[in-house]
């Protein structure tokens, strides 16, 4: 790279859910040099430019600025979006099937102690079979991640707002039933607000921006 250099684009990436509009952009701009953009109308002209102002994060890549005009050592990256490791990538479907596979054993166990009939036992296994599945389905290469876990995420809300039939019963006293519905509820509640907490992560990680 050149002293002379004033702006770097560095394979930039940057793309909508369904389209896909800058890929692998490299551009060196000098300093006195005079740089005319064309393209027809829908190339991706406009997006490169707000991608360089930081109005748009970028998906990959590094856009560097010469911010002060002196010399190699000013100039700065000034987007870089944040890589997710692999354990960050599967932690949600890892989560969602042990979660699944709690709540199919606590139903199965509940049932098999307390020896009832009632078809209303096995609800915290009819509730963790589907969110086992959508855990192992959205670990598969070709699945759509994004998907299953919005599927896993419905579960978790309805096994919360099933659990809510506890406060229903606990005048009662706690017993195996009550007992699995406030289960239900405690568990469903904090599965449902990590679910949301990531999908909010995820898409800025998408976007660029920092995630703390």
């Amino acid at each position: 790279m050149r002293l002379s250099d004033i702006m770097r684009l560095k394979n930039l990436k940057f793309g909508y859910p369904k389209k896909e509009v800058l890929k692998d952009i490299n551009l060196t701009i000098s300093n006195n040099e005079l740089v005319c953009l064309l393209g027809v109308n829908g190339a991706g002209k406009s997006t490169l430019l707000k991608s360089i102002l930081g109005i748009l994060k970028i998906q990959s890549g590094e856009i560097w600025i010469d911010a002060e005009g002196a010399d190699e050592n000013s100039l700065k990256r000034i987007h870089a979006p944040r890589k997710h490791t692999d354990e960050e990538d599967d932690f949600l479907p890892n989560l969602t099937t042990a979660y699944g596979m709690i709540l199919v054993l606590w139903g199965l166990i509940v049932t098999t102690v307390s020896e009832s009939q009632s078809i209303s036992s096995f609800a915290p296994a009819f509730l963790g079979l589907p969110l086992l599945v959508s855990g192992e389905m959205s670990k598969s290469p070709e699945a759509n991640r994004k998907l299953w876990m919005h599927v896993a995420a419905t579960f978790g809300v309805l096994g919360a707002l099933g659990g809510t039939r506890f406060f229903m019963v606990m005048g009662d006293g706690l017993n195996y039933a009550s007992s699995s519905m406030l289960m239900m509820f405690v568990t469903g509640s904090a599965y449902t607000v990590v679910c949301v907490r990531s999908f909010i992560a995820a898409r800025k990680a998408s976007e660029g921006v920092a995630v703390e």
